[in-house]
């Protein structure tokens, strides 16, 4: 069985690439960039043809092709070792107490990180100074709204002037996100300041002509805002949604090099028929 949070190779590929949000067990992670990655982990890819293909797709700035990092079970690996993996990044940066219903975002400092070094499963989220917990601190959630463009840009739902609807925002906010239907409708989810009292229903966030925002042009995988090089609108997405992420999936035709020579000679002995033949479907 695989352990929580374990991804096959390719499913780094098709499903969860960079840029790609994967639920974890207390947490919602996003896959960074390649600048992130840890390449003395991962085996480089000796194909001229591939690289060559993405080469003309995406830029001369591509130098190297690598395989995803691999762990294989092996007891003599040292268990304070780092571990193996692609780095991820929680996202969204906004999380909710399912208790008080406070929303705040991770750099408030409202929401306190719990690690376990030998379940890293366990890694989560709590608010401590939660006025309802009668036990253990609750563990926070990542909120389920998220903005993203047609350019592939995605960033955290902007939650302040959502709620303030066009005022002048509170300084400081103190948010609430309530649902107050069992089915998790967007017109049941109701965001609230806490400051000013305005209120404001998640289903306005899905009418484009209640809520139009210009794309921050942010690209957090990359941890790189290119607002500039953005006209697009951005649009309310859910966490989750199969529509957040699509790969872009090239192939090249592989020879190895054995084949390769032993083909070169082949066509080398018989180039005198072969060179006279007009298309490939003569030669079939």
């Amino acid at each position: 069985m695989n352990e929580l949070g374990d991804l096959r190779p390719s499913q780094l590929i098709y499903t969860f690439g960079v840029g790609a949000l994967v639920d974890l067990p207390n947490m919602s992670a996003l896959i960074l960039g390649l600048d992130d990655w840890d390449r003395g982990i991962c085996t480089e890819i000796p194909e001229e043809r591939l690289l060559g293909a993405i080469r003309r797709r995406l830029g001369p700035q591509v130098e190297k092709l690598y395989l995803p990092p691999v762990s294989f079970d092996d007891d003599s690996r040292d268990p304070t070792a780092p571990a193996i993996g692609v780095p991820v990044a929680p996202f969204p940066r906004w999380l909710r107490c399912p208790l008080c219903d406070l929303l705040a975002p991770i750099e408030s400092g409202v929401f306190k990180l719990m690690q376990d070094r030998w379940r890293s499963d366990q890694t989560r989220y709590v608010h401590e100074n939660c006025s309802k917990a009668t036990g253990k601190p609750p563990t926070a959630l990542a909120v389920r709204f998220l903005l993203a463009c047609r350019e592939g840009h995605l960033t955290d739902f902007p939650w302040v002037n959502y709620v303030h609807n066009g005022k002048v925002p509170c300084k400081p906010s103190r948010l609430t996100l309530r649902e107050y239907g069992a089915a998790g409708d967007a017109s049941d989810i109701i965001v609230k300041c806490l400051e000013c009292g305005s209120e404001r229903r998640m289903a306005d966030a899905f009418d484009h002509d209640n809520f139009k925002i210009s794309c921050s042009g942010h690209h957090p995988h990359l941890r790189r805002v290119t607002k500039d090089e953005c006209t697009e609108d951005a649009r309310t997405i859910l966490l989750g949604a199969s529509n957040s992420w699509f790969p872009l999936v090239m192939s090249a035709f592989s020879l190895p090099p054995r084949t390769e020579d032993k083909l070169g000679r082949l066509v080398e002995e018989n180039w005198t028929h072969l060179k006279d033949i007009p298309s490939l479907e003569v030669a079939r």
